[in-house]
């Protein structure tokens, strides 16, 4: 008796990889400088690279003056564009000194950043309290009821809201007062940073990114992961992240993400 053998027959090519499934928008944090410098005239001389990204998040520092989005708006917006990609600006909106402690606690201030941002189609908020040497970096919910009565402006503000870091207790005050104009067509997206990192978490991402979606889907607010952007080449990251429909990017500082984003030299490292 003899047995039949079956091998699999070899045609001595490798098996081409499929597309890495990544989400439908992919927000890139940037400041105008960083697309002057970097982002804009890498992606304008590598246009098919440039589609890794949908989005611009372009975060203006304003002096007092508020010279910063005047300069760079108008240029900024008009090039983003003209890549395909959907320009959202951005604004820092939080204390930088001790002395500032009661700068998100009034009312006007609220005021003055809705009014300065109108004529704004949407708007992205930085609300993590830089150069903070002495003094607290985040308010308590000791504060929470002030917050509130602060933030009831936002709750006439109908369109598209970003805000980071979204956990602590101002971010998370906005965000649930302008998640309130949801049904006039307002939507708030928290742009969480807990997953920067995404490889600490291993196998475990996917449960830790529903425990965060469901906290924010119960205050009406989509939740948007965020990875270092050495993560938009990782095809189980991206996959994870497809789910949520958006996910944004931060370009890690000790890497060559700015310089050489949209490159053929960005090599990124992370299981391509």
């Amino acid at each position: 008796m003899t047995t039949a053998i079956t091998r699999r027959r070899t045609t001595g090519k490798r098996r081409t990889r499929t597309e890495i499934k990544r989400p439908a928008e992919r927000l890139l944090w940037a400041h105008p400088s960083w697309l002057q410098w970097w982002f804009l005239p890498n992606a304008e001389a590598n246009p098919d690279r440039a589609k890794l990204i949908t989005s611009i998040f372009c975060i203006f520092v304003e002096s007092k003056s508020g010279t910063d989005s005047i300069n760079h708006y108008a240029e900024m917006k008009a090039r983003c564009e003209a890549l395909g990609w959907t320009f959202t600006p951005g604004l820092r909106f939080t204390h930088q000194t001790k002395g500032e402690w009661e700068f998100l606690k009034t009312r006007s201030e609220h005021v003055k950043i809705i009014r300065r941002t109108k004529e704004w189609p949407s708007l992205m908020v930085d609300m993590e309290p830089y150069h903070i040497s002495k003094g607290r970096r985040y308010h308590s919910g000791g504060e929470a009821y002030e917050l509130f009565a602060a933030a009831e402006p936002w709750e006439k503000v109908v369109k598209p809201f970003y805000v980071y870091p979204p956990m602590f207790q101002a971010p998370d005050t906005l965000l649930t007062r302008h998640g309130q104009a949801k049904a006039a067509g307002g939507l708030a997206y928290a742009l969480d940073h807990s997953t920067y990192e995404a490889s600490r978490f291993g196998s475990g991402l996917k449960a830790a990114m529903k425990v965060r979606d469901d906290y924010y889907r119960l205050r009406g607010v989509r939740y948007v992961p965020g990875y270092y952007l050495r993560y938009l080449t990782d095809r189980k990251v991206m996959a994870a992240a497809a789910k949520y429909e958006q996910c944004w990017l931060f370009p890690h500082p000790k890497t060559d993400d700015r310089r050489r984003l949209f490159t053929p030299e960005w090599k990124p490292g992370v299981n391509a």
